[in-house]
């Protein structure tokens, strides 16, 4: 599988760190927790899922390495929070984000924003676009895509700001 990013970060007990993640296609969301023990919380419609099930949509709880498979129909953007278990003062984590073509039919180019929050759901936007060779470009489907996008955080950044912060 192609790696499309990847966030480090530390999350303190019983607190949670957040990402949205805009996205074209099938993804694999991985958490590695490097110490302490970190939980995924993904929802569709929440922007600030916890572990309260009426709050998520997947998650993945485990004492090791946490996946979750979202599908090329999930909203986006998805909302994931992190949850640092109440048994360490603090864990350290990684979360990587895969293209993965797990359904038949046309993959579209890889494409993907993540942006960090905190739990007023404040976001500081990240750009991360890839084409299927792993290059940095935009290709004419991830520019339309960009725009809708861009429609939907326009009242964080304009598209040129998106767009200067790719080229940087």
């Amino acid at each position: 599988m192609e790696l499309l990013g990847r966030k480090e970060g530390t999350v303190g007990n019983e607190n949670f760190s957040y990402y949205y993640i805009h996205h074209l296609g099938n993804i694999l969301l991985s958490l590695k927790t490097n110490t302490g023990d970190a939980d995924m919380y993904v929802s569709e419609t929440n922007m600030i899922p916890t572990y309260d099930p009426d709050t998520y949509d997947l998650h993945s709880a485990t004492c090791g390495q946490d996946v979750i498979e979202i599908s090329s129909n999930f909203k986006s953007p998805i909302s994931v929070g992190i949850f640092g278990h109440s048994a360490y003062d603090e864990s350290s984590y990684t979360l990587e984000i895969f293209k993965n073509p797990m359904e038949d039919g046309e993959q579209v180019s890889s494409f993907l924003i993540i942006e960090e929050g905190n739990k007023e759901g404040v976001p500081e936007i990240k750009v991360i676009p890839k084409d299927d060779k792993g290059k940095l470009s935009i290709k004419s489907k991830t520019k339309k895509k960009l725009q809708n996008v861009s429609a939907k955080v326009s009242g964080i950044f304009s598209l040129f700001e998106i767009i200067e912060l790719i080229f940087l």
